[in-house]
């Protein structure tokens, strides 16, 4: 399979991913949501490759706010679904954070500032897992033990 330049214009990505311009929800694993028929989609992998690559270029963009990757508004929606590929995603978006040394209150803030949270509830909890799982590695790591630390 052959390999592509992430800088390729992409006219017409169904062969590699399907756009699904109807909803960000009900996107198909490979599918990114999408506004506009013409995108930068990033094309650095081939389909048979890990798609880790895939998910940090996902993650990279909606860190950027990208407005040809997906709304700021639906951001939250779209890595709060039960797809594998956006859950890796949102760890990598998730891990540009720099939490360390704030309070949980600053913490949460922080991230509300920069990702809208609005959906239904399932995909904020999927949010806010990885949020938590992040915020509790960092303090860790700040206190140099393990401690259970409740919420």
């Amino acid at each position: 399979m052959a390999q592509y330049d992430a800088t390729t214009q992409v006219q017409d990505t169904r062969y590699l991913f399907p756009i699904n311009t109807k909803s960000s929800s009900n996107a198909s694993y490979f599918s990114v949501y999408a506004t506009a028929q013409q995108s930068q989609v990033p094309l650095d992998i081939s389909p048979e490759s890990d798609h880790g690559n895939l998910t940090k270029a996902f993650a990279e963009r909606a860190w950027q706010e990208d407005p040809s990757f997906i709304g700021q508004e639906e951001l939250a929606e779209w890595f709060g679904s039960s797809s594998n590929i956006r859950q890796e995603a949102l760890a990598h978006y998730i891990a540009h954070f720099e939490f360390g040394g704030l309070k949980v209150d600053e913490a949460i803030r922080q991230l509300c500032n920069k990702l809208y949270l609005k959906g239904r509830t399932r995909e904020i909890d999927r949010v806010l897992e990885a949020f938590s799982k992040h915020y509790i590695a960092q303090i860790l790591v700040l206190l140099g033990r393990r401690q259970t630390l409740c919420i």
